[in-house]
C-alpha cells in the first residue's frame, strides 16, 4: 500500500458521522469535525466536505500525506510500524490539528 497505493476499491471512509451534540465528523476520522449541524446546517457542512482537499486525499489514501506528515513530524516510521493497516495509519497521520493544517496547505499548493 505504501509503495503502490491501495488495492482497487479500498477507500478511507469519509461518510459523515452526525453526533447528538451537533458535531459532523468523518466516519474514519472522528477527530476531523466539519462543523455543527445545528448551527451551520447540513448543506454548509456537505459543501465544506466537497471542497476540503484533505478529506479527498484521505478518501483515496493519497501517499502525498505521508510526505507532508514527515515534513512536520519526525515519527512517520514509528507510525507505520505501529499501524494495524492503512485506515489506522491515515487516522494517526491526521490526529494533530497542526499537521492537518500543514497537510491541507500543502495539498492546495501542489
Amino acid at each position: 500500500m505504501l509503495t503502490q497505493g491501495p488495492p482497487p476499491g479500498e477507500r478511507f471512509d469519509i461518510d459523515l458521522m452526525l453526533w447528538f451534540n451537533g458535531w459532523a465528523t468523518l466516519f474514519n476520522a472522528v477527530h476531523m469535525c466539519l462543523g455543527d449541524v445545528y448551527q451551520d446546517g447540513i448543506g454548509v457542512i456537505r459543501a465544506r466536505q466537497r471542497k476540503d482537499p484533505l478529506t479527498h486525499a484521505l478518501h483515496r489514501f493519497d501517499r502525498r500525506l505521508l510526505t507532508l506528515y514527515a515534513e512536520v513530524k519526525p515519527d512517520l516510521q514509528a507510525l507505520i510500524d505501529k499501524a494495524t493497516g492503512p485506515h489506522h495509519l491515515f487516522h494517526m497521520l491526521t490526529e494533530d490539528a497542526g499537521v492537518r493544517l500543514h497537510m491541507t496547505r500543502g495539498l492546495i499548493a501542489r
